[in-house]
C-alpha cells in the first residue's frame, strides 16, 4: 500500500527510495490519532452453543488529536500564522471513530480441535487533516476473512486463511484511495 518510489529527504537533496517493510512498517494502517479528550466504549458479546461460537465487537471512540495546551501554537506576526491557526483548529476538532466486527466459528472433532470460521470487520471515522492531506468526510476500511484450522496439540496450531481488505472514501491524493488487497495465508503457531 505504498508508492513504488518514495521521496525521502537527505542532507543535501531529495532522493527516491523503494518502499520497504522496515521503513513503512505501518503501511495500510489507519491511525485514528485520538490522543486527547478521549471517550471510548466497547461492547463484546459472546455466545457458544455446542461447537458454534459467535463473537461481536462494537466500539465507539470520540476525542481530539491534541489537548488545548498541546495543540500547535500560533506565532503572532509569523507568515505561517494562518496555516498554524488552521492546523491548530484541526488538532482540536472532536472526531468520532466506530469499529464493528463479527466472528463466527464452528469447532468440530472429538475434542473440537478443528474449526472453520469467518470474520467481518469495518472501521470508519475521519482522520485528522494535515496541510498535505485534508479529510472532509469519514473514511471506511472493510475486512473479510475466512479460515480453517487445526489445533494439533494445545500449543501447536495450523491455519489456512483468505483475507480481503478495501479502503473507501479517502481523498483522491491519498495512495490508499480505492486501495484493496487480498490473498491466502498459511500459518503455523507454537505457543506456550
Amino acid at each position: 500500500m505504498e508508492a513504488e518510489n518514495i521521496l525521502t529527504q537527505t542532507p543535501n537533496a531529495n532522493a527516491y527510495a523503494s518502499a520497504s517493510s522496515d521503513k513503512q512498517f505501518s503501511s495500510g494502517r489507519i491511525n485514528p490519532n485520538l490522543d486527547s479528550k478521549l471517550t471510548a466504549w466497547v461492547i463484546n458479546p459472546f455466545v457458544k452453543f455446542h461447537g458454534l461460537e459467535i463473537f461481536g465487537n462494537y466500539e465507539v471512540a470520540k476525542g481530539t488529536s491534541k489537548s488545548e495546551e498541546s495543540a500547535q501554537v500560533v506565532t503572532p506576526g509569523s507568515n505561517t500564522a494562518v496555516r498554524d491557526a488552521l492546523s491548530r483548529a484541526r488538532q482540536l476538532e472532536e472526531r468520532t471513530w466506530t469499529q464493528m466486527a463479527a466472528d463466527v466459528i464452528y469447532r468440530f472433532g472429538d475434542t473440537e480441535n478443528f474449526w472453520v470460521g469467518g470474520r467481518y470487520n469495518t472501521v470508519s471515522g475521519r482522520p485528522v487533516s494535515t496541510p498535505k492531506m485534508v479529510y472532509t468526510k469519514d473514511i471506511t476500511v472493510d475486512r473479510i476473512a475466512v479460515s480453517g484450522g487445526w489445533f494439533m496439540t494445545k500449543s501447536i496450531m495450523a491455519k489456512l486463511e483468505y483475507v480481503q481488505q478495501t479502503y473507501s472514501d479517502l481523498p483522491t491524493n491519498n495512495i490508499l484511495d480505492g486501495g484493496e488487497f487480498s490473498g491466502i495465508m498459511l500459518e503455523a503457531v507454537v505457543g506456550f
